[in-house]
């Protein structure tokens, strides 16, 4: 690795002995790195659990505003309703995250040869496990061929100087070959 600093106003730190952190920051260096690129993320993943986050907190609202005004004798039933609606809106938004989401970090797509593409990416780290296991999706956005998938599993010490201070110029270089070499063969 590197033994200067580069000296950036977006500079990212992590804790270099905690995994979880490192993985985070890449996530977010990912996701800024395909902005870059010209892909148009899609936000569904997050708007699916904003949208039932934001329904239980209405629900908690609502039950709050009711109570304030009724003794408890005459809010049980509402109360029991609202309790039980928000524990059920938690469990769907954490269930949506675990199903449907998975690892997920980054959806989008792009016009790449005058055909349009969608791109995922999904990142994993095992603890004990220096790597940092990216999974690459492409499928073409009208569905008209099968998706492809790659997985690219680059050292976390690659990326971070040994001050925990995250190289975006080597992570920008080592996705950025191996996403084009992924989306040319789907092109292909």
């Amino acid at each position: 690795m590197a033994n200067t600093i580069e000296n950036n106003d977006d500079s990212v730190v992590a804790t270099k002995y905690n995994l979880n952190e490192m993985k985070i920051h890449c996530d977010e260096a990912l996701q800024k790195f395909f902005e870059k690129q010209g892909y148009k993320e899609y936000h569904r993943h997050t708007d699916v659990k904003l949208v039932l986050g934001y329904s239980a907190c209405l629900l908690a609202a609502f039950e709050f505003a009711y109570t304030w005004k009724k003794p408890f004798e005459e809010t049980w039933y509402p109360t029991l309703f609202c309790v039980i609606g928000f524990a059920i809106l938690s469990i769907l938004a954490t269930t949506y995250g675990y199903l449907v989401q998975k690892d997920a970090v980054y959806v989008g797509s792009k016009t790449v040869n005058n055909k349009s593409i969608v791109l995922s990416a999904s990142s994993t780290v095992t603890p004990g496990d220096e790597h940092y296991h990216l999974t690459f999706t492409v499928q073409s956005l009208n569905g008209d061929t099968a998706p492809r998938s790659q997985t690219f599993s680059p050292s976390l010490g690659a990326w971070f100087y040994e001050s925990g201070k995250l190289e975006r110029s080597a992570l920008e270089k080592d996705v950025g070959e191996f996403v084009s070499a992924v989306v040319g063969k789907k092109l292909e």
